[in-house]
């Protein structure tokens, strides 16, 4: 999800006028909601396929590496500003990172600097070392199918450092969660699709869109699943992130996760070292029980083996502006809600994206004469220990990010470091 740049997660927000759905407006409930199509599936009759580690998941997401976000790295944005030509305004997305670039050869050599740096092995080192288990790898489809009607470089770019990544993944024993972060012409609008502006996946070249998606899910699947130099470390792969039902539609996304669910099973080799569990989002459906539909008897989704991915942010409408209280009272219902998804859904229910990020009205909004640093401290842990107590009524939680450039509620290498995150991700005494 796109996100704002918060230097305190108790700072009073300023909001830009950005189409955020938040997950837990009102249920979103469509004509022929889920609807069976004609698709083969993939059959699992028996009882659904689970979380891939036989421990809850706790994770990060490795964000702000292969999709560009500018509130993640604002200086790398500033730096694509000053590549194109003078007075160009600072790009906003990876989209218009390229297109004032302007140039392969700028663009190609600025993105390989960013790739190489902005995670290193270290990096999955320390991640290991602190008990996390996961590691949420966001990619764009362009590396796998690219178009010229697109800006994005072509050729595979990325594919190198995303092997790397892997790579390390799995020398220091972590789970992939490989994640299509994106869609031809955007399945949300959202700067995380690549490109703000309208939500065109369905509507503007819709079966294209669609074939293009399949086939990036492919190529990855085949590439990073089949290979055996990656001993089997990506143990899931979702399918789309984030996209828009308000917009697009529940059955049409029904439709299509049943598709790509289908090709991604049937592009996994039979002597593949695992075969990775499918992962597709709640689509902004609420509440996740919601999905029942699709899940039953005649419904799109019955055939299919599949987690279900909701992302739960604490500052973005309609949670904001809210007291302590009030948002510890909606972390405990997200977590009632996923448990009784996970038993109505007879389907594992991960917490995919979530941060220290607060819009609160009664949290202090630094240090002062009568709040210390410690004082912050325990309130961010407090929230944090909260949150993944709820969350683990689930499969687990995946942290929205590892990284992000001076933005602590954000960055939970930061934050850990700051001691906003227990250095034992599995703590609790601090829940509220």
């Amino acid at each position: 999800m796109a996100k704002l740049s918060l230097q305190s997660s108790f700072t009073c927000l300023l909001y830009i006028a950005v189409l955020f759905t938040a997950t837990n407006a009102s249920p979103l409930l469509l004509p022929g909601l889920f609807a069976t199509t004609t698709t083969t599936t993939s059959k699992s009759t028996a009882t659904p396929t689970f979380a891939a580690t036989s421990s809850k998941i706790r994770g990060v997401n490795l964000g702000g590496w292969f999709i560009l976000e500018q509130w993640m790295s604002p200086t790398l944005f500033q730096q694509a500003q000053s590549l194109g030509p003078a007075g160009s305004p600072e790009p906003t997305d990876q989209w218009s990172v390229m297109t004032t670039i302007n140039n392969t050869q700028k663009a190609t050599q600025f993105l390989q600097n960013h790739w190489s740096s902005w995670l290193v092995e270290s990096d999955f080192q320390q991640i290991k070392m602190i008990g996390l288990n996961t590691v949420r790898l966001p990619v764009p489809h362009w590396t796998f199918n690219s178009s010229a009607d697109e800006p994005y470089l072509g050729g595979g770019a990325e594919l190198p450092y995303i092997s790397q990544a892997i790579l390390w993944a799995s020398k220091y024993g972590l789970d992939v969660m490989l994640d299509m972060h994106t869609a031809p012409n955007s399945q949300n609008g959202f700067d995380s699709s690549g490109h703000i502006g309208a939500v065109g996946f369905k509507d503007t070249n819709g079966p294209v869109n669609a074939a293009r998606l399949n086939s990036a899910l492919v190529s990855m699947t085949k590439t990073f699943v089949n290979d055996p130099k990656y001993n089997g470390a990506v143990k899931y792969i979702e399918v789309l992130n984030e996209p828009l039902c308000s917009s697009l539609g529940a059955d049409y996304m029904t439709y299509i996760y049943q598709n790509a669910a289908s090709i991604i099973n049937g592009a996994v080799a039979s002597n593949a070292r695992s075969k990775p569990q499918i992962i597709l989002h709640d689509c902004f459906i609420s509440p996740l029980s919601s999905w029942s539909p699709a899940v039953s008897s005649g419904g799109g989704l019955q055939n299919v083996a599949f987690a279900l991915d909701t992302h739960r942010y604490h500052v973005f409408a309609p949670r904001n502006n809210m007291s302590l209280q009030q948002h510890i009272n909606l972390t405990h219902a997200d977590g009632d809600e996923i448990a009784q998804a996970t038993n109505t859904l007879k389907r594992q229910v991960i917490t995919g994206e979530f941060s220290l990020a607060l819009s609160c009205t009664d949290c202090p909004t630094g240090v002062s004469s009568t709040t210390s640093a410690s004082d912050i401290a325990k309130l961010n842990r407090q929230f944090f220990e909260t949150q993944t107590t709820a969350y683990e009524r689930g499969a687990g939680w995946i942290f929205w990010s590892w990284k992000a450039d001076n933005n602590l509620p954000w960055s939970y290498k930061d934050a850990l470091a700051a001691n906003w995150i227990p250095s034992n991700p599995a703590e609790k005494s601090l829940a509220l």
